[in-house]
């Protein structure tokens, strides 16, 4: 679950500056891979225990992440952004 969330707050941030899919998807991926690579690195170095199982978990949570940030992204926030500025008024009211 934690490697959803920083694939979903990495593909967030991400597109508050880029409409490019790609460039979500790489950023915020690869920042969750690059946490969970590191942990497992700590693990190794002596302060837990290493586990390709977790690491695979942590590959399992990313592409969650990533599809509920995408599914989010193209369903809710997209079709809002594209509404005419006086239904946005309207529905205001």
């Amino acid at each position: 679950s934690v490697s959803a969330g920083i694939a979903g707050a990495g593909y967030g941030v991400t597109a508050a500056f880029s409409d490019d899919l790609r460039c979500k998807l790489a950023f915020g991926g690869g920042l969750a891979l690059s946490a969970g690579v590191a942990k497992e690195l700590w693990d190794l170095n002596g302060h837990g225990s290493p586990s390709w199982k977790d690491f695979t978990w942590d590959v399992i949570g990313v592409a969650t992440g990533l599809l509920l940030s995408w599914v989010i992204d193209r369903y809710v926030v997209t079709p809002l952004l594209e509404r005419p500025a006086h239904r946005q008024a309207a529905a205001a009211l």
